[in-house]
């Protein structure tokens, strides 16, 4: 068990500058040798920078408005174990408060580009996250990912372009003394809504991303990677009006000095 709390000092210029006491509290205790029940009280300050922001939607405008969120408060129970000797999982619920949580709708001008809006004041959000691991032998791993997230929002009609649904199920193959690894993977959103031009709800179509990632080990300082997305062919979409491409394949090559 571990307590605490985070406090600190965040400038932010909308508001100016704020202080914040958080909560950071952790627990745990295990049943046996097969179930681990944990929980687990947290806060956190999201500084919403241009970095930040451009690495969750690239199609933002150059004029965004920035803004810090703050996760006043954070609940987590989960419970983890063993189902069979290589079989493990991890079923968890989590409710958060937060404020000023950031989201995207596209430009009113210019619909090619995404402003950053805000559910200002207090907003909360609910998840439930399983979690399911196979370990066949030491070559051949699979895992399934589901979760559910239903966020009410405080100001805002939706939480626009944050998926409800969300299932991602993969597996790693080991090869040539894990020298070359195939990491196949399928992954599935669904309920995405966002806000046209003209104030209207829109459902954006379930995204279906199917996709390959290749690792090879040539020694301990030089590697090669190849990661390939989207091999159905899918128009998934995300973010209203930008598809992704049809095909995506890129590689490259690591070296360690």
């Amino acid at each position: 068990m571990s307590a605490g709390f985070k406090i600190g000092f965040y400038d932010d210029a909308s508001e100016g500058g704020s202080g914040f006491l958080l909560p950071d509290l952790a627990a745990s205790y295990t049943f046996g040798n097969h179930i681990s029940v944990y929980g687990e009280v947290k806060g956190d300050v999201k500084r919403n920078d241009f970095k930040s922001v451009v690495s969750l939607n690239r199609h933002v405008s150059d004029s965004i408005f920035l803004k810090t969120s703050i996760e006043k408060l954070g609940l987590k129970l989960g419970v983890s174990g063993g189902l069979l000797p290589r079989m493990t999982y991890d079923v968890n619920l989590s409710i958060k408060s937060i404020d000023d949580q950031l989201y995207f709708t596209n430009n009113k001008i210019n619909p090619a580009y995404f402003d950053a809006v805000y559910d200002m004041g207090n907003s909360s959000r609910f998840d439930i996250e399983s979690f399911l691991n196979f370990d066949a032998t030491n070559q051949l791993s699979w895992f399934a990912l589901m979760k559910y997230t239903d966020i009410k929002t405080n100001t805002l009609r939706k939480p626009w372009h944050t998926p409800s649904n969300s299932f991602q199920m993969g597996a790693n193959v080991k090869l040539k003394n894990d020298r070359l690894i195939f990491s196949p993977y399928l992954i599935n959103l669904s309920n995405i809504k966002a806000l046209s031009v003209d104030e209207e709800i829109i459902d954006l179509p379930s995204v279906i991303d199917f996709g390959m990632d290749i690792d090879v080990t040539i020694n301990e300082k030089i590697g090669m990677f190849l990661k390939m997305r989207n091999l159905l062919g899918k128009e998934n979409q995300i973010y209203n009006y930008y598809n992704s491409r049809e095909f995506d394949i890129y590689g490259g090559i690591s070296v360690r000095f």
